[in-house]
């Protein structure tokens, strides 16, 4: 018995490393062989120049000698690393195929221990594989560390929830405080997550559950508290990311556009929209030009609310539409067709794997993987919603479209063994 055992995780684990080397090899062909596939502007003016000014002790700024604060600091962090010990002309694209590829390890794992280890290795699969995944290391954006950093986290959660730990609460809120540096949108996911918890453990949760979480959210916050220090050193005003009395008028006025994106003559896309708007509103409002950065996020905050109120059900049928655009909108807008077939089968044929889950083994077993299935198109259609934002969600959705899969062959094979005894 345990040399059988022994003989399939030693299958399980080749298949697994396969699968990796799957993963990597098909993003490396994809970078070294398609056309016009280059680095995004994202990577170009804003990481790539904070990373430099970092390196050359002008510390977190995409502008020497002017700090910044809307970029949160990891990924530019992990690029200075990497120019330090490698030179600035490292492939960088490469780097971040071979991450996407070791995040198979924590599809596979999420996978195996909510579904089973037929679904662990087609989500796996179809992780390796999925185009917009495959092409996501090839813009350089800090999307592929946010991935990966993402499914850590959901990973420790399910096994939080499952059995609170001191251990793995750490972990899980660490694993968060870090993805929030990649990118900020995850700011709110510990209060989901809290009301999740309690939904989870309902009359069981106890006293030390409580201080098990409370330790998570300790972890979180422990992680970001160096970021927000340096920025109320820097700019005397109390942030948690990078939100603050600053930014959230800005954050709030994205969430009132459909798109920040405008069409450019070459059928790309760019953000002169977003800020024409964005000066005109702030100009307006005040009356006279506003170079005060509180004065302009207070000046926006005012805007937004005064927009909602007057015009609340406009800003109702926009969400929608933006809830749309999550699933298939891309930067440059030329993709956006392919993506809205890809991105639509798949959510369909998760929401069949959703059913027939909850159906055949009920809600408990995959309730942690809810908060952020849930979170993150929620946060993204409230402010600016890209089908590149889905991302961190879709292996989620790739699990229960393989177990529907999985379901349908299971299904087909008993039928067929019904009939074979009939015949």
């Amino acid at each position: 018995m345990a040399t059988w055992t022994k003989g399939v995780m030693t299958r399980t684990l080749l298949l697994l490393l396969f699968l990796i080397v799957l993963a990597f090899a098909v993003r490396a062909g994809a970078i070294s062989l398609l056309p016009g596939n280059e680095l995004s502007n994202d990577y170009k003016r804003l990481y790539s120049p904070m990373a430099v000014n970092i390196l050359n002790g002008n510390g977190l700024s995409i502008s020497a000698g002017q700090p910044d604060y809307k970029l949160v600091p990891l990924y530019p962090l992990f690029l200075t690393a990497l120019y330090l010990f490698f030179g600035a002309d490292i492939n960088i694209r490469m780097v971040l195929a071979l991450m996407s590829a070791i995040t198979c390890i924590f599809v596979y794992l999420i996978a195996k221990r909510i579904f089973g280890g037929k679904v662990a290795l087609l989500s796996t699969l179809a992780f390796a594989v999925y185009p917009p995944l495959v092409l996501l290391p090839s813009i350089g954006s800090a999307d592929t560390l946010f991935v990966l950093l993402n499914l850590a986290f959901v990973l420790y959660v399910v096994k939080f929830f499952e059995t609170p730990s001191w251990r793995t609460g750490i972990i899980a809120g660490a694993l968060l405080g870090l993805a929030g540096l990649t990118k900020p949108i995850p700011i709110l996911l510990p209060l989901v997550l809290l009301t999740a918890f309690a939904i989870y453990a309902r009359r069981s949760l106890s006293f030390g559950q409580q201080a098990k979480f409370a330790g998570l959210l300790l972890a979180f916050l422990l992680t970001i508290f160096p970021y927000s220090l340096r920025n109320y050193l820097v700019f005397q005003e109390a942030f948690i990311l990078n939100v603050s009395r600053i930014s959230l008028g800005d954050q709030l006025f994205v969430g009132t556009l459909e798109s920040q994106l405008r069409a450019n003559p070459d059928d790309t896309r760019s953000s002169v929209q977003y800020w024409d708007e964005w000066r005109q509103a702030i100009t307006q409002e005040a009356g006279r030009e506003v170079t005060d950065k509180q004065e302009q996020g207070s000046i926006l905050t005012t805007v937004v609310a005064k927009k909602l109120l007057q015009e609340p059900l406009d800003f109702l049928r926009l969400l929608p539409r933006k809830f749309l655009r999550f699933w298939y909108a891309s930067d440059s807008g030329r993709y956006d067709t392919i993506f809205m077939f890809l991105q639509g089968i798949t959510v369909l044929t998760g929401l069949a794997g959703l059913a027939l889950f909850l159906r055949t083994e009920g809600w408990r077993r995959a309730f942690p993987l809810f908060p952020a299935l849930l979170y993150y198109p929620i946060i993204h259609t409230m402010s600016f919603p890209l089908a590149r934002y889905s991302m961190p969600i879709m292996p989620l959705v790739m699990m229960f479209s393989a177990y529907t899969i999985v379901g349908l062959f299971n299904a087909s094979r008993a039928y067929l063994g019904r009939l074979e005894v009939r015949g």
